[in-house]
């Protein structure tokens, strides 16, 4: 329940500066994309870190794992936007089917790679 709701957390900063970016700001979608990409995952990495997964161990190969992680999404998110944008759907509607394509995959990952501590023997569970 704590991932939906820091993710919950995420996206609603990541969707807030999407639309202002957009929106308010005018920026081109690409742009707005990877604003709102990059505060959202800030956020993310953070309470899922500490709140979700308690992680423990050296922060620095933790960050580097999420780094490719995000990357990955930022890229996967970025197609999708951009796709949408280029159909009736529009650019809100491929943020959202972003997500929830990411929504899952992250949660495995972020279990089973992530936020594991490497440092310590691995332990059945």
């Amino acid at each position: 329940m704590t991932y939906l709701l820091v993710g919950g957390i995420s996206f609603i900063v990541d969707f807030g500066v999407l639309v202002t970016c957009r929106t308010g700001l005018g920026l081109p979608v690409w742009a707005a994309t990877t604003a709102a990409y990059w505060a959202g995952f800030a956020v993310n990495f953070t309470l899922q870190r500490t709140r979700t997964f308690a992680a423990t161990g050296p922060l620095r190969p933790q960050l580097w794992r999420y780094g490719v992680l995000v990357l990955a999404n930022y890229l996967g998110t970025l197609a999708i936007v951009d796709a949408a944008s280029k159909t009736h759907f529009g650019y809100a509607v491929g943020k959202v089917l972003a997500v929830m394509v990411f929504i899952v995959v992250n949660y495995l990952v972020y279990g089973r790679w992530v936020f594991i501590d490497r440092s310590e023997p691995v332990r059945e569970r």
